[in-house]
């Protein structure tokens, strides 16, 4: 029975021990959890109460334990009462008959018992020390709980605060927002207001013109008759006045043909000396008919017979004034005679009908805010139908929209009536028809004109969707030029007229008198070129290196001043700052060197390392792309080989007098804008110039022509000529 107890104590104690470690391994395991609470408050409560829980099984354990050390040393006890009496019972009987073996089996028994009650009080003293640090624990984890409470507050707070200043922003922003389309909406009233302004102001300085063109036809019309009416008195004048007081006045002055004469009174004998205080003066049939068709509702017609004559008068052409319908052939039939084209009297009424009823057309009225969208419409709908179907409200849109010429509306609702008058008028007609006195509007217009008139004839294609606002805003700020966008944007230079412009209109339209600025520009336009003037295109290249030091052809001038900061020179950047350095200058141009980069970036001489630094920087980065990009024959620099261009042009041009028999009109630099040859002069070679007016352009490829048939023989390097050929003659 003894046996069995012990050997179920040991077991016990087993079990005690096994939950012992266990207990222990689980307070790793939570004081490894208690690192994760940090950062999880739900796991923390969980862990929480599982520690509880387990302190709660704990105690029951300890309990249960204390319960049967308590059950041992009862029956310890009575096992040592048993024996005593036993000692008792057999004093005096021998050991052998006590069962000495048996004895020694219990007493050995007995102090295993005891050594085991021994370990089961130290681990009862060990858990009593585990519960203690388990408590400690319990009391740190309390702690540690409290402090994530608190963080957790001071997060919500916080959250709550930025909550807070985030809807503010919010309506801050969209009060913003709100006052901001206010202002847009009420500058865009202003800019309409300033249009319309503008517009008032061009039609009353056009009808002022008008009126001052008119008064001094008048004017010469009324010395004329004063002339006349003096020949005519001093004739009288020779008679005597008894045979002018007897002799009968002819029947002649009676006659109906007097109509034609000016009706003036019977004049007295002093009537020359008297003239103008003696003798009633009257307007004469045709000034009456004059003031009759001032009067009339086709008086706008009138109008562009008046500015012909003014040109006639002005080239020296007397002519007396023409009836109404000879004005209308001399504007809408010029241009049908001169190109043999047969009338369609379908087309005749059509253009009648809306000559008739322009007044009452709402498509007619110029542009202002409400027909703004239909405008657009109008838009769309010609560039699906070619200039020679248009009607008035489709040239009237193109012109306005397209084009952004909006202070000739007026002009081209009176004068042109279609697409096919618009297409058949010269530059002399586009001046007088619509009162374009400005020289790159006419150009510009022009070049739109032929561009419509033969769509398959334009190299450049994409250069209509290059608009003046894109290059004046836009385009000048890449290549360091901004200085020049209000003369860029005055003169309304878009994608065509870049693709034209010349040195010459650098510096006599445009203002660029620096010699760099110009080749800045040039180069600037040539990469434009290069690109067909497409900007999504030219932009995709230029998103593509924004990060990387590749394809420097395409870099804006900002984009090299973050290059010059990435070679450390960071203290030089801000002097390229409307300098006019851009990639395509750097690639372009031979002459354009690390000499002249450090003069632009404003390096001092002084500074060999760091100029040769940037030497070594920009060779590797220009070297592989000029090598790549430039032609073999790619035009003269401005800055190294002026000299010998100059006397090239000089010897070229003697050259081509002496073989034409003929001297040039102007200087050296105007050779190429005026030339000395006529206008039918080799005119086989010659096609027929597509900008009409524009006698630089044309005569200009004759100049080239004989200049490259001159140099042909001449001992000077094939690429000098060619560059400087393509720097002076062709049209940028």
């Amino acid at each position: 029975m003894a046996n069995q107890q012990v050997h179920m104590l040991r077991e016990e104690l087993l079990d005690t021990n096994r939950k012992l470690l266990e207990i222990s391994g689980g307070r790793f395991q939570n004081q490894g959890n208690m690192e994760n609470s940090y950062n999880v408050h739900r796991n923390d409560g969980m862990q929480y109460n599982n520690d509880r829980s387990e302190i709660a099984r704990l105690k029951e354990e300890n309990a249960r334990l204390q319960q049967q050390v308590h059950y041992l040393d009862r029956e310890m006890k009575e096992l040592q009462l048993t024996k005593d009496s036993a000692m008792k019972s057999t004093n005096g009987i021998p050991e052998k008959e006590l069962g000495v073996g048996e004895f020694g089996e219990v007493k050995l028994e007995l102090l295993q018992t005891k050594q085991e009650l021994l370990n089961a009080k130290e681990a009862l003293k060990v858990m009593k020390g585990d519960r203690k640090r388990l408590k400690a624990e319990k009391l740190d984890l309390l702690s540690q709980m409290k402090q994530l409470y608190g963080t957790l507050e001071d997060k919500e707070a916080e959250l709550r605060d930025f909550i807070r200043n985030y809807e503010q922003r919010m309506k801050e922003s969209d009060d913003t927002i709100k006052q901001l389309s206010s202002d847009k909406d009420e500058i865009e009233r202003e800019k309409w207001e300033i249009l319309k302004r503008a517009r008032d102001a061009t039609e009353r300085s056009v009808s002022l013109r008008q009126q001052l063109d008119v008064k001094e036809k008048y004017i010469e019309k009324l010395q004329r008759e004063f002339r006349d009416m003096k020949e005519q008195l001093s004739k009288h004048n020779k008679f005597d006045e008894a045979v002018l007081d007897l002799d009968p006045p002819p029947p002649s002055l009676h006659s109906p043909s007097t109509e034609e004469l000016p009706p003036y009174q019977e004049s007295p004998p002093n009537s020359g000396k008297s003239y103008g205080s003696d003798s009633p003066f009257c307007l004469t049939p045709t000034q009456r008919n004059y003031t009759a068709d001032k009067m009339s509702p086709m008086s706008d017609f009138n109008s562009l017979e008046e500015i012909s004559e003014v040109q006639d008068q002005e080239d020296g052409k007397k002519k007396r004034k023409k009836s109404f319908s000879s004005s209308i052939s001399k504007v809408f039939s010029r241009n049908r005679n001169r190109r043999s084209i047969n009338s369609d009297p379908r087309i005749e009424d059509c253009e009648s009908n809306l000559s008739s009823h322009s007044d009452s057309n709402p498509h007619l009225s110029q542009l202002n805010q409400e027909n703004y969208e239909e405008k657009l419409c109008l838009v769309e709908k010609c560039s699906s139908t070619a200039m020679s179907q248009w009607k008035a409200p489709e040239v009237l849109a193109w012109l306005e929209i397209t084009m952004s010429l909006p202070m000739y509306g007026k002009m081209c609702v009176e004068n042109v009536k279609s697409g096919k008058v618009l297409l058949g008028l010269s530059d002399s007609e586009l001046e007088s028809a619509l009162g374009i006195t400005h020289s790159f509007h006419r150009r510009k217009l022009r070049l739109a004109i032929e561009e419509q008139r033969d769509p398959t004839s334009c190299k450049y294609p994409k250069a209509r969707y290059v608009d003046h606002t894109w290059v004046a805003h836009r385009w000048i700020h890449d290549i360091g030029l901004g200085q020049y966008q209000t003369n860029l944007e005055s003169n309304l230079i878009d994608g065509r007229m870049l693709n034209v412009l010349t040195k010459k209109d650098l510096e006599k339209h445009l203002n660029i008198h620096r010699k760099f600025h110009q080749c800045s520009m040039l180069h600037g336009i040539e990469l434009l070129r290069r690109v067909h003037f497409d900007k999504d295109l030219l932009s995709d290249r230029r998103s593509q290196c924004e990060t990387v030091d590749c394809d420097p052809l395409v870099w804006t001038t900002e984009r090299v001043a973050r290059w010059i900061k990435n070679i450390d020179l960071q203290e030089y950047a801000d002097n390229l700052k409307d300098s006019g350095v851009h990639g395509a200058l750097m690639v372009l141009e031979p002459s354009f060197n690390a000499e002249a980069m450090a003069a632009a970036l404003g390096i001092p001489v002084s500074k060999s390392y760091i100029r040769r630094h940037l030497a070594s920087e920009m060779n590797v980065l220009i070297k592989p792309a000029s090598t790549d990009i430039r032609p073999p024959h790619m035009y003269a620099s401005l800055f190294d080989l002026r000299p010998k261009r100059w006397t090239f042009f000089r010897t070229a041009l003697e050259a081509s007098n002496a073989s034409k028999k003929k001297t040039a009109g102007g200087s050296l630099g105007r050779s190429f804008e005026r030339s000395f040859l006529g206008p039918g002069e080799d005119g086989e070679q010659r096609k027929k110039p597509t900008f009409r007016g524009s006698l630089g352009r044309a005569l200009g490829r004759k100049m080239k022509n004989d200049i490259q048939q001159q140099t042909s023989r001449s001992s000077l390097s094939s690429s000098h000529r060619s560059k400087s050929i393509e720097m002076e003659s062709t049209p940028v």
